[in-house]
């Protein structure tokens, strides 16, 4: 009896979260450090804080995502080579928590590249601040 009382209810609620914009889905499940969605936004409907972090990001070594697939490309080839089958993809820009000098300070962002390869899958993580233009390794660097 439970379970037939119940039944409407849940149908309910699955209505309801059905009817909510997609986009608002989506925002509700963001990752609260990752940021890179703000460069796909209109700074003009952005909150104080939102355009302060992309003044900052501007004014930085390592402004866009170009910059940083460019880095990350750099870095690959003056560490073994970057093979014809694979490629960088920007995937996430962090604001990292703690200092780790000269890479970053607590508040920078740091922008996180993949290298992928078509069919094997991620071979290389890069983390590259924005601040400093320096390159961190996430996978072993494979010298050739």
């Amino acid at each position: 009896m439970r379970a037939r009382a119940l039944k409407p209810i849940l149908v309910f609620l699955a209505l309801a979260v059905l009817a909510i914009p997609e986009g608002l889905r989506a925002q509700e499940l963001r990752d609260a450090d990752d940021v890179l969605w703000l460069l796909d936004r209109d700074r003009r409907n952005l909150s104080a804080e939102y355009q302060r972090i992309l003044t900052v990001l501007d004014a930085s070594k390592v402004p866009n995502a170009d910059r940083a697939r460019d880095i990350a490309i750099r870095f690959k080839l003056a560490h073994g080579g970057l093979r014809a089958e694979e490629g960088p993809k920007v995937v996430g820009l962090l604001r990292i928590g703690r200092d780790l000098p000269p890479f970053a300070s607590r508040g920078d962002l740091v922008w996180v590249v993949r290298i992928s390869h078509w069919w094997l899958g991620v071979t290389q993580e890069m983390w590259i601040g924005s601040a400093s233009g320096e390159v961190r390794a996430m996978l072993p660097v494979d010298e050739r």
